[in-house]
């Protein structure tokens, strides 16, 4: 009998020799049973030793000699029926427990699906064949090398990041810096050691002294992931910024906010005081300032990555760092639900950006998002500012793709208007005159 593989190198295989009733004695459906090719008859049959039985095997896949192989028994008759699984010798050194539970997902062993499997298994994720498909699947659209990319992978996926989107590489970017942070937090805590063994009269030694405890080398793995990045951004305070802006509505949760303490709060208050300390020589001033924005600089690289997962139902937060002239500096964006008391709403959002030009000052737009599509319009009162909307309208509009919306069609026009503003336009076909159109596909 021959039957179509399943799952790549899963066959449905049966025993015919005249061993099969002493062979069946013991056997029970489920059962997992281990064998090694005697003797390959033709394309399709071969002679396989199952627990001292010798056993013709007819599958639609060729054996060689020698090669172990490995069934689940599925159904007890005049035939034995199995699923068959021939394995390779590399396989064959696989995990006993792991290949197991791809037998009983269905799955095939190979190294691509023992990897991902053993990953799953690591990070106490059940290993079946709907997790393990997606899986999959997810690594499967990485790009260029999905090999390279297992370990961010397993996060953006427990994430449900897109792949290769901006985020995702956001996230790849925390695990590539997290020793640069720690590097950058370790040369901290030797400047701020000398700093308590020398004290100056005007830096408060309890702040530095709070430095030195929130400034712990801090880590996370995949393992608990949700927990440990929820951990490890409020330790250090990535959505601080963030926080303040829809502060700025409640006085009470401003209050709230300003009274938590955290590593980037602690260190913004640090760098004013040493900035306008006179007590240290300028060139001991500079040094300390360089590894004070050593650690914000590793901070903000990390806080690109804040989306609704990391920050919180009800916003989310990120910057764009560009440059104007010689000056970096970032536009800000805050999304946030329209309604009071409601969490965040990927169908219907406002995204507040604030950016900073170099003609017309620090502008507010409100961009608002429906049913997944927006198509804006910029209307600004000096040309200038169209400059700025071709050097960085993709990558806005990758930032906001990155938080899993279908930006098709996204119109962005510059017009002479009395102020500045974004407004909705429900037809494309509605704008005229100088307009650059983005595609972006989801």
């Amino acid at each position: 009998m021959k039957l179509t593989p399943t799952f790549g190198l899963i066959q449905e295989a049966h025993t015919t020799d005249s061993s099969v009733l002493a062979f069946k004695t013991g056997l029970k459906v489920g059962d997992l049973i281990k064998g090694r090719v005697v003797r390959v008859l033709d394309q399709n049959r071969s002679i396989v030793n199952f627990k001292g039985y010798r056993l013709i095997t007819e599958m639609d896949s060729s054996l060689t000699r020698g090669q172990e192989v490995q069934a689940r028994v599925i159904s007890l008759g005049e035939q034995i029926g199995m699923r068959f699984m021939p394995l390779t010798h590399e396989a064959s050194r696989f995990s006993d427990q792991i290949v197991t539970l791809l037998t009983e997902a269905d799955l095939p062993v190979n190294l691509q699906t023992y990897n991902l499997a053993q990953m799953l298994q690591q990070n106490q994720l059940p290993v079946t064949a709907e997790t393990l498909n997606s899986f999959m699947q997810y690594v499967g659209q990485l790009n260029p090398s999905p090999d390279s990319h297992q370990g961010v992978a397993l996060a953006g996926w427990l994430l449900n990041l897109p792949p290769n989107s901006h985020l995702y590489l956001a996230l790849q970017t925390i695990y590539d810096r997290r020793h640069k942070l720690i590097d950058s937090l370790q040369k901290l805590r030797s400047t701020l050691v000398n700093l308590t063994q020398n004290p100056v009269e005007d830096i408060d030694d309890k702040l530095v002294q709070q430095i030195l405890n929130q400034s712990q080398p801090l880590d996370f793995s995949a393992s608990d992931l949700a927990n440990r990045i929820s951990k490890f951004v409020n330790e250090i305070g990535l959505n601080y910024e963030g926080g303040l802006l829809v502060a700025s509505r409640n006085s009470e949760l401003l209050q709230k906010i300003l009274q938590q303490q955290t590593l980037k709060q602690s260190l913004l208050h640090f760098r004013i005081q040493i900035s306008q300390s006179d007590q240290i020589p300028a060139d001991s001033t500079a040094r300390i300032l360089e590894v004070v924005t050593s650690v914000l600089t590793q901070i903000d690289v990390l806080e690109l990555t804040m989306n609704q997962y990391l920050a919180g139902r009800s916003q989310v937060y990120f910057q764009i760092p560009y440059r104007i002239g010689e000056k970096e500096t970032s536009a800000e964006v805050l999304g946030y639900s329209p309604e009071e008391d409601v969490g965040l709403n990927p169908e219907n959002m406002r995204l507040e950006m604030l950016i900073e030009t170099e003609n017309l000052g620090r502008l507010k737009f409100d961009l608002r998002i429906l049913q997944r599509q927006m198509n804006c319009t910029i209307l600004a009162e000096k040309q200038e500012y169209s400059d700025f909307i071709s050097d960085e309208k993709i990558v806005l509009l990758e930032r906001i793709q990155a938080l899993r919306y279908n930006l098709k069609d996204v119109a962005l026009k510059v017009a002479d208007r009395s102020e500045f503003q974004i407004q909705v336009v429900p037809n494309i076909s509605e704008l005229t005159g100088d307009m650059g159109r983005i595609d972006v596909s989801a």
